[in-house]
């Protein structure tokens, strides 16, 4: 769930809302949990960067694959106009680390995890990995994840046959603020300028003169989606499990410990759905 911006007919009509009732917006943003679904204002008909990808089919009749997935990328302004910094889910990565489930569409019901999670860390990763044309790289949040033919077979096919190409987090705000560019908003102002050029994809942001900037997330979980609000968000890697240890895991140690409580990440979840 989104808090929605109303659409107004000028760019200084906007402004002017998101200036009166920034403080409203933010206490509400914060107040929910937030699901990273694509929304209908399209932000890929503006920017027309990205190139599809997507993995070669693994042909061996296995019940277990290891899949190494991009579940959200920084400085990439989504269709929520929300950007994420770069390490804005390390506090939560390392605090929660093992018990944040990887499901399919956001649905927070034990029978919808799609395997369990072996990591989770960030990494630098070219454009080019992500499905960026240009140069250039960015933060990315990875999961890597074994996913269970037992758990959900529909699921497991997609990942196998490689056409799960999109992701998304579900996530609670915990540190944000807004970015406008308007000489008169002095603190908004000094957002847009130290961060309009750090955005892949100003376009949008340019044509309706603001976005958030969003400096600190809890992470909930991770979801295979069919359309994500931020679509640089592929499936890297799909493979039949390697049973040795990973050893990239970047700026967070590995689990011991691979198999998470899912009773104790439900019920973490769940108090926050009903607020």
């Amino acid at each position: 769930m989104r808090v929605l911006i109303p659409e107004f007919e000028t760019k200084s009509a906007l402004v002017s809302y998101l200036k009166e009732n920034k403080s409203k917006i933010i206490e509400q943003k914060k107040a929910m949990p937030i699901f990273s679904e694509a929304s209908n204002f399209n932000v890929s008909a503006v920017k027309n960067k990205t190139a599809i990808k997507s993995n070669e089919p693994i042909n061996e009749d296995v019940d277990v694959i290891r899949v190494k997935v991009v579940a959200n990328t920084a400085n990439w302004l989504d269709s929520h106009m929300d950007v994420l910094l770069p390490d804005c889910w390390t506090k939560s990565i390392n605090e929660r680390k093992n018990i944040i489930p990887h499901l399919h569409d956001h649905i927070h019901k034990i029978d919808a995890k799609i395997g369990e999670v072996v990591d989770i860390y960030s990494s630098q990763l070219s454009y080019s990995e992500i499905g960026i044309d240009g140069n250039g790289s960015t933060q990315a949040l990875v999961f890597i994840t074994d996913v269970m033919k037992s758990y959900n077979e529909k699921v497991f096919n997609q990942y196998k046959s490689g056409k799960v190409n999109q992701h998304s987090i579900g996530l609670q705000y915990i540190k944000i603020d807004l970015a406008i560019n308007d000489e008169d908003s002095e603190k908004e102002l000094e957002f847009w300028n130290k961060h309009i050029n750090q955005i892949i994809n100003p376009e949008a942001a340019i044509e309706r003169g603001y976005f958030w900037v969003v400096q600190e997330i809890k992470l909930l979980e991770n979801s295979a989606v069919l359309f994500g609000s931020n679509e640089m968000t592929p499936t890297l890697e799909n493979n039949v499990k390697n049973i040795e240890p990973l050893q990239d895991t970047q700026q967070t140690e590995p689990l011991k410990d691979t198999q998470f409580s899912v009773l104790s990440a439900i019920k973490e979840v769940q108090p926050q759905l009903k607020s």
